[in-house]
């Protein structure tokens, strides 16, 4: 954290190279972008500092064997991104109820069995992991999640927008290596 400081991606206005940290300079905090390859993270005991914690993004989780402060805002996390966790257990993403976005890519994962019900989800990335897409439990979890995430854009009744989609278009890309569902 206090790396994301010097940097100034989290802004505290008396911050000094010896300055204590206090509760209230990251509560109210929304967000936190793990995406710097010299942060390489190694535990997540500190996100206990965020309670306020909607958007969580980390962009390489191979130094991590816990994650279990992740799960401990599974009423509240909007969009989570854990890449590249190298077969750590996610299974945890199966309890986050408020996700609207979940991006899993590189994760080793070989099934889908941890990702669970998520009926906000209008959102999901599992690229680069080893499904085998001839396997039907994993096609049908796919379909699954294709669909509603399709109806749920739909009962949005707004124009939505991402880099794979607009609302009313349903698609669903598969090869070995890469899944969208958008």
């Amino acid at each position: 954290i206090r790396k994301m400081v010097e940097q100034g991606r989290i802004w505290i206005p008396e911050y000094s190279s010896n300055y204590q940290f206090k509760e209230s300079d990251l509560s109210n905090h929304t967000w936190l972008n793990f995406d710097d390859d010299e942060l390489k993270l190694t535990s997540l005991v500190d996100l206990r500092w965020f309670p306020n914690l909607y958007f969580l993004h980390i962009w390489d989780a191979s130094q991590i064997s816990d994650f279990s402060p992740i799960w401990e805002f599974s009423d509240q996390l909007l969009r989570l991104s854990i890449n590249g966790s190298r077969g750590a257990n996610l299974s945890g993403v199966a309890t986050m109820n408020a996700l609207e976005s979940l991006d899993l890519d590189d994760n080793q994962l070989t099934d889908l069995s941890i990702l669970g019900n998520h009926p906000n989800l209008i959102q999901i990335y599992i690229v680069g992991n080893f499904l085998d897409l001839g396997d039907q439990s994993v096609l049908q979890k796919i379909e699954n999640f294709s669909n509603q995430i399709y109806n749920k854009r739909n009962q949005l009744g707004w124009w939505w927008y991402s880099d794979d989609a607009v609302e009313d278009r349903k698609s669903t890309r598969l090869n070995s290596s890469h899944l969208v569902i958008s």
